[in-house]
């Protein structure tokens, strides 16, 4: 279950990035990967442009 959770916030985040960051989305899907709660929460902060 955790992977699964894991793998779709690695997609939606890349795929929110591509819509509404500057920053490359793949960028962002690193780090998600890398750190599952800190990236999501980082991405929200400081990488989502309020479009």
């Amino acid at each position: 279950m955790f992977l699964v959770v894991h793998l779709a916030l690695i997609v939606w985040t890349y795929s929110d990035a591509e819509s509404r960051s500057d920053h490359p989305p793949i960028l962002w899907a690193l780090v998600v990967f890398f750190a599952p709660i800190l990236g999501v929460l980082l991405y929200l902060i400081i990488g989502r442009n309020s479009y």
